[in-house]
């Protein structure tokens, strides 16, 4: 009633329509998309809007509900606190495919390979062996043929 005092304005829930005087409603379908038929047929989902938004009021004071608390700085902290564990879980992802068989078999190979070649200097092990903890330079290294991996290890100043 408090609706229809104010603007003229009621609302038919059989149609799920505004109702008023005609003049009324038109000034306020002008500029809406779709207005007139809104206003015709009535919104068709009604009821699931109903439910989608029960608790939701706009208020004009930035788009929050009056029922619901803003955000609060301890909340703003869990939410980022979830963000960064999310990113540590895929991290985790990640390492744990290095941990694989599959893995663990390049860089044996990587190593026998190294353990092989003649005339090292032992910084150039140790240099190699640090790149090589890469999954794709061991793809790469593991891919070049003798000649190429000698040259590659020695490379390295």
């Amino acid at each position: 009633m408090w609706m229809y005092n104010k603007t003229c304005l009621g609302w038919d829930y059989e149609r799920n329509t505004i109702t008023g005087p005609d003049d009324v409603i038109a000034s306020l379908v002008a500029n809406v998309m779709d207005g007139e038929r809104l206003v015709k047929a009535g919104l068709q989902c009604f009821d699931l809007c109903t439910e989608m938004f029960k608790d939701n009021v706009a208020t004009g004071s930035g788009g929050t509900s009056n029922k619901r608390r803003p955000q609060t700085k301890q909340s703003q902290r869990e939410s980022k606190f979830n963000d960064v564990l999310d990113e540590w879980r895929e991290m985790n992802e990640a390492r744990s495919i290095r941990t694989r068989p599959e893995a663990k078999q390049s860089c044996d190979a990587c190593l026998a390979i190294l353990n092989n070649m003649e005339g090292l200097y032992p910084y150039q092990h140790v240099k190699a062996l640090r790149v090589l903890a890469s999954a794709t330079q061991r793809i790469l290294f593991l891919g070049m043929n003798h000649q190429w991996q000698r040259i590659w290890v020695d490379s390295f100043p």
